[in-house]
C-alpha cells in the first residue's frame, strides 16, 4: 500500500495512519492490515514512528521509502527477505537460453497489459487502437532468436505506440527524448517512467531478488530488471495517462503524479491488486520456467 502526506504510528499494538486534510489538521485514522500486507510504501510528506516501523518489521512487512519519482531511497525490515527466490534466480540466469525466455515471457505480458488497459481507457475517451502497432511485434516475439534482435522490434513498437498515444490524445510528438524539460509530453513521460520504476524496485526487493540479474536490459546494468519489469506496465498505463495529462493544461505537477499513482496502484483490469500485483505475478511466472529450458 502507497501512503502519502501520512502520518504512521503505533496505536494500542495496532499500527495505524492519519491523513491531514488541506489545513493540515488529522481527519481521518485507518489500521494497516500488517498481517496480511507485503510492502508499505511511504512516499511524499509522511512519517513513521519507530514503534510503528518495529511492529510491521516483525510481522514481515517491507517499508520502502520513495522520493518525489516514486524511485526507492530506501527499502528495509528487520527480517531478511527470504532466500527462495534469489536462488532460484541465480539458478536459471547464466542460460542464455533460459534468460531469452524469460524476456519473451515479459513481453508477451506486456502486450497482454497494453491491449487490456487501452481497451479501458477506450470507455473513458482514449479512442486509441493498439493492434496495428503491437501485433507485428508479437509475431517478432515469437522469431527472435536472440535478445538483440527482440529488442530492435521492440523499440519500432514503442515508437508506434508513442506515435498512436498522441495522435488520440490530440498532442504533437516528434519522438521520445529523456529529460526534456520543454517538451511536455516528454517531460511527464519522465515523471510516469519513474513511478513505474518505483514499482518494479519495490516488487524486486520483496522477493528477494536484485535489480542487477536482467534479462533485457543488459548483463552489466546494475538495475537492468528494474526496467525489464516496469516495461510490462509502461506503455500500458503510463503511457496513455500521461499523454491524457499532457492533452489537458489545466493538469499540474502534482495532479498529474497523482493520476499516475491512482492508475498504478489500481487498475485492476490488469490485476487484483494493481500493477503491483501483476508485477509479482510477472516474478512468480518467470521463476515457473525451468532452469533448464531450451529456446
Amino acid at each position: 500500500m502507497l501512503l502519502e502526506r501520512a502520518k504512521v504510528h503505533l496505536d494500542d499494538d495496532r499500527v495505524v495512519y492519519t491523513e491531514a486534510d488541506a489545513k493540515n489538521s488529522i481527519s481521518r485514522s485507518w489500521n494497516i492490515p500488517s498481517l496480511n500486507a507485503s510492502v508499505v510504501i511511504i512516499g511524499q510528506g509522511s512519517s513513521v514512528t519507530q514503534p510503528a516501523v518495529r511492529k510491521l518489521a516483525d510481522d514481515g512487512v517491507l517499508i520502502a521509502f520513495v522520493g518525489t519519482n516514486g524511485t526507492p531511497l530506501i527499502c528495509a525490515s528487520q527480517s531478511y527477505r527470504p532466500p527462495e527466490k534469489l536462488q532460484a534466480w541465480i539458478e536459471r540466469w547464466p542460460s542464455a537460453a533460459w534468460r531469452l525466455m524469460a524476456a519473451k515471457h515479459l513481453q508477451r505480458a506486456r502486450i497482454a497489459a497494453i491491449r487490456a488497459a487501452w481497451g479501458a481507457y477506450a470507455k473513458e475517451g482514449f479512442s486509441a487502437s493498439p493492434e496495428a502497432s503491437i501485433r507485428p511485434y508479437e509475431n517478432a516475439i515469437e522469431t527472435s532468436a536472440d535478445i538483440r534482435s527482440l529488442t530492435g522490434h521492440e523499440g519500432t513498437c514503442t515508437k508506434a505506440l508513442y506515435a498512436e498515444a498522441a495522435r488520440a490524445a490530440g498532442i504533437s510528438w516528434s519522438g521520445r527524448v529523456q529529460h526534456d524539460g520543454n517538451d511536455r509530453a516528454n517531460r511527464l513521460l519522465d515523471q510516469g517512467n519513474y513511478l513505474a520504476y518505483g514499482v518494479a524496485g519495490i516488487a524486486l526487493w520483496a522477493q528477494g531478488i536484485p535489480p542487477s540479474l536482467p534479462v533485457v536490459h543488459g548483463r552489466s546494468n546494475a538495475g537492468g530488471l528494474v526496467f525489464d519489469l516496469a516495461d510490462v506496465i509502461k506503455d500500458a498505463v503510463v503511457l496513455p495517462t500521461v499523454f491524457r495529462c499532457a492533452a489537458d493544461l489545466d493538469l499540474k505537477g502534482q495532479a498529474v503524479r497523482q493520476r499516475i499513482i491512482e492508475r498504478l496502484y489500481g487498475a485492476s483490469f490488469l490485476d487484483t491488486n494493481g500493477c503491483v500485483g501483476l508485477l509479482f505475478r510477472m516474478i512468480e511466472e518467470l521463476l515457473a520456467i525451468p532452469a533448464e529450458a531450451k529456446q
